[in-house]
């Protein structure tokens, strides 16, 4: 991204945020409990919002680590809500047909042959 690219997005951020302030005092001066939010997602890395446990940092087959936000609240029992990456597709299929339900591998081919299940999405050829 360009220079020039970035000050655009950061000008038309700061736009954004300037509605989205004003639209919360109108809400504010006339009773409604409002107030202007702060996006949290893109300050992951800070030391401060790390702190608070809201990312996860799983690691993902294809994306390697990265940040997803967790839960935003917490129970004495959950440790952290998500132990792994999310799949991809068709990354569990032969465990869930062949060892969870026992099917042989013959019969898993049928459907992945007739694209009933796949390991991709439909219409990407």
């Amino acid at each position: 991204m360009t220079t020039g690219a970035r000050r655009r997005v950061c000008d038309k951020d700061d736009k954004q945020r300037a509605l989205l302030e004003a639209a919360a005092q109108v809400f504010a001066e006339a009773g409604y409990a409002a107030a202007a939010m702060k996006e949290i997602a893109g300050r992951a890395d800070c030391s401060a919002v790390g702190r608070t446990r809201l990312f996860r940092k799983p690691d993902h087959p294809v994306v390697g680590r990265h940040h997803v936000l967790a839960i935003p609240f917490r129970y004495g029992s959950v440790d952290k809500w998500y132990r792994s990456a999310a799949p991809t597709w068709g990354q569990h299929n032969a465990s869930i047909l062949g060892d969870l339900l026992g099917l042989d591998a013959a019969p898993i081919a049928v459907p992945t042959d007739q694209g009933v299940i796949g390991t991709r999405p439909g219409g990407l050829d």
